[in-house]
Formats: structure tokens, C-alpha cells, sequence
């Protein structure tokens, strides 16, 4: 794995940051390239990625907290400490808050909510796909042993499956279905938009993360 992307004296570039960072600012431009077909302003949509970016940030680490009360009431220094602010939080505390954006920024801004998410769920996989690969280049979200061909070594001799790289797999494929889907951009509305998020529940179930 390459978690240090590289050093310039005391700073210290992660990959996992570099990637995820990548991965947010390709589903932004790509959401702002597709409102037009939508009949959306472009900027209103750009805006809302990044309300959703911080609202979904905000939300996973409280979610995490809550999630583990026990932990974080017998060491509340912990929840303000540098690793639970560098911590990416929890994924369903991140969607509850990328969603409540949308449908209040919706709601506010008066845009059509269909479109919308037609749009943003066209663009959430192709960041998803980008920002799992940061999970890969960390070394972390590894699941269990395989002597399966795409078996990859993490940091010790017994080969792990590739769960981070899976989700990042699927998530490719079925970007496709979104990508497609600009043919007839208003056809399939939220149906459309979800059928990414189906496809990685299902791989997520299907390679089981770390033990």
C-alpha cells in the first residue's frame, strides 16, 4: 500500500486525503457539467455539492460519536481531538446529511427535487469510485483471507481480500447506468439516480469488510 503520498518537511500529504479530495471535486464538476441537461443553474447545483460535502462531514462525525457513546463519554477529550477530526466519520451519517441538504437547499432554492437528484446521483459514483481507491492506497477496509487471484497483500504475508478496491470497482460499473442515462436525461429521474447506490449495497454486503 502507499498511505504517505509524500512529505515537504514536517507536512505530511496522506493519499487517502488526496484522493478523497479528488474524488469530491470530479463529482462536483461533473454535477455542474450535467445541470444544463437537466434545465438546472449550474452554480446553484455546484453550491449544493458543496453544502452537501460539508453537511455530510458535520453529520458522519457526529454519527460516529453517537455511535460509539460508551467510548467517547469515558474519553470526551476524544471527540474534538486531531484523529476524530481527521476521521472520515460514519457513511450513514454522511448520506442522512447529504440528503437533508438536498432536500432543504431544494426546497429553499426552489428547484425541481427530481432533477436534482437525477443530477447529484449521476455524480456521487464517480467520487465514490475515486475516494475508494484512497481506501485501497491506505491500506485499510481489507476483509478476509483469500488465495483468490485478485488477493492483495496488506501489511502481513496472508493475502486479504480486496474490499476496498470492490466497491470502487462497482462503483465504475455502475456509473455506467448514470453516464447512460444522458441520452434521456429527465427518463429515469431518482429511479435512475439510485440504481449506483444499489449496486453498492450489494457489493458491500457481498465482501464483508475488516474482522
Amino acid at each position: 500500500m502507499h498511505p504517505i503520498l509524500f512529505r515537504i518537511g514536517p507536512l505530511t500529504v496522506y493519499s487517502y486525503g488526496v484522493l478523497v479530495a479528488t474524488g469530491v471535486l470530479a463529482g462536483l464538476w461533473y454535477a455542474r457539467r450535467q445541470a444544463p441537461r437537466a434545465g438546472l443553474d449550474p452554480d446553484k447545483v455546484w453550491n449544493l455539492g458543496i453544502y452537501m460535502v460539508l453537511a455530510a462531514l458535520i453529520i458522519a462525525k457526529i454519527w460516529l460519536v453517537l455511535s460509539a457513546w460508551d467510548y467517547y463519554i469515558a474519553n470526551p477529550g476524544k471527540i474534538f481531538s486531531v484523529e476524530t477530526f481527521q476521521s472520515g466519520g460514519t457513511f450513514y451519517g454522511g448520506m442522512v446529511g447529504a440528503v437533508l441538504t438536498v432536500l432543504l437547499y431544494t426546497y429553499f432554492q426552489k428547484m425541481p427535487l427530481l432533477p436534482v437528484m437525477d443530477t447529484i446521483g449521476a455524480a456521487v459514483p464517480l467520487g465514490h469510485v475515486i475516494g475508494r481507491l484512497g481506501c485501497f492506497a491506505a491500506g485499510c477496509c481489507y476483509g478476509r483471507p483469500t488465495s483468490l487471484p485478485w488477493g492483495v497483500k496488506f501489511t502481513s504475508p496472508t493475502a486479504e481480500r480486496l474490499a476496498a478496491a470492490g466497491p470502487a470497482i462497482d462503483g465504475f460499473v455502475a456509473d455506467l447506468w448514470p453516464w447512460y442515462g444522458e441520452q434521456e436525461p429527465a427518463r429515469f429521474w431518482f429511479a435512475l439516480s439510485r440504481l449506483p447506490r444499489v449496486g453498492t449495497a450489494v457489493m458491500e454486503f457481498c465482501v464483508p469488510a475488516g474482522q
